[in-house]
């Protein structure tokens, strides 16, 4: 029985030892690769140095964009005007290059959305129709309309995240309505 447990223990010694080797194998293998990658990675590559003018374009273009944007507002700010936000071309649609969109205050333009439709509109819908006519991405949009609703009747909001805007109605034209 003693030299079946020795045997036993033997064998679980040689397991340990293979193991060992071999994991010893492996990390050099996985040393190698990883050297090799950064060897790759340090070498400059024409096809790379490539792929990164055209982004460089865009990214200037982009800068240059933005900068515009800011000057106006901040010629909107110091002649204390209300927001002027100028619309940027979307990158997706054609139109936005053929078509100038008109400089409009985000406020107006949510309330010139609302007075176009012809019935309620969600605050998705809305957030659509701002992009697709002035170019306006609002991340803010569900303030503004609490802000509209304070200052106006004529905007309602029938359920949540829906809203609807009314033209009022005015003391001459409720006269003439019970005069007929």
């Amino acid at each position: 029985m003693s030299s079946e447990k020795e045997a036993l223990l033997f064998r679980l010694h040689q397991m340990e030892e293979k193991e060992r080797f071999f994991l010893k194998e492996l990390q050099k293998e996985r040393n190698e690769i990883y050297d090799r990658l950064r060897e790759i990675d340090n070498q400059p590559n024409l096809t790379s140095l490539a792929a990164f003018k055209e982004p460089m374009k865009v990214r200037e273009e982009a800068a240059v964009a933005v900068e515009a944007v800011l000057e106006d507002e901040a010629t909107a700010a110091v002649t204390g005007k209300e927001e002027v936000v100028e619309s940027l071309p979307s990158a997706g649609s054609s139109s936005a290059a053929t078509a100038p969109r008109p400089k409009v205050s985000n406020v107006q333009a949510v309330r010139e959305v609302l007075k176009g439709s012809s019935g309620s509109l969600t605050i998705s819908e809305i957030k659509r129709e701002l992009d697709r006519q002035y170019g306006l991405r609002l991340a803010n949009l569900t303030t503004i309309l609490y802000k509209l609703k304070k200052e106006t009747d004529a905007i309602t909001s029938p359920r949540r995240g829906v809203y609807f805007y009314e033209e009022p109605v005015s003391a001459g034209s409720e006269e003439l309505q019970e005069k007929e």
